[in-house]
């Protein structure tokens, strides 16, 4: 069963994030929806990067999120960092039953936010993978859509997304939501618009 870590954002790490958002010149809409629970997706998914800059928007917004990693992210000594900053291993081999195991994870949580990449890879894909989708239905806890930028250099979140049941219906929806947000490599996200 995955046991996430409450991850700790003290003033320092913030005003670190801060500092480096700053740097690059990057702006974070500070869009906090107040939830207690709730499956935060980013789309699109194409870089490594996506990782750094949504971690530091949810640092900077104050979001006491947790993400779920490739096992190989946690090794020593950067897995104790990862454990700190929200991260939870998965070994994609081995990962029957997770979306049941999370939303145990949100039935048995007072709060839990939980990031997920719809996407599952940077590479180009051809249609999200539905776990996340099953992962708030099923635990009752809404979507919340959160992005990075990069034409604009902006991160932030689009919208809160109840989910109907609807999986095909509800997904083709979000998807329109980030149809305009550009990724580092906008060309393997394939629902860009430009």
């Amino acid at each position: 069963m995955t046991v996430f870590n409450t991850p700790i954002i003290t003033p320092l790490i913030r005003a670190i994030a801060l500092l480096i958002t700053k740097l690059f010149s990057w702006k974070v809409v500070d869009t906090n929806p107040n939830l207690k629970k709730a499956v935060l997706i980013g789309a699109p998914h194409t870089s490594n990067w996506d990782f750094v800059w949504m971690l530091l928007g949810a640092i900077i917004m104050r979001l006491e999120v947790n993400w779920i990693g490739k096992h190989t992210m946690f090794v020593f000594p950067i897995g104790f960092i990862m454990r700190y900053l929200g991260g939870s291993a998965i070994n994609r081999g081995a990962s029957k039953n997770f979306v049941e195991a999370v939303v145990d994870n949100f039935n048995d949580s007072e709060k839990l936010m939980v990031v997920i990449a719809p996407e599952g890879t940077r590479a180009p894909v051809k249609e999200w993978k539905t776990g996340f989708y099953y992962m708030a239905h099923l635990a009752q806890v809404p979507v919340v859509m959160a992005y990075v930028d990069y034409k604009d250099k902006v991160i932030g979140i689009k919208q809160v997304f109840t989910t109907t049941g609807d999986a095909a219906a509800d997904i083709a929806v979000m998807q329109e939501v980030y149809s305009h947000v550009e990724g580092k490599i906008p060309e393997n996200y394939f629902g860009y618009k430009g």
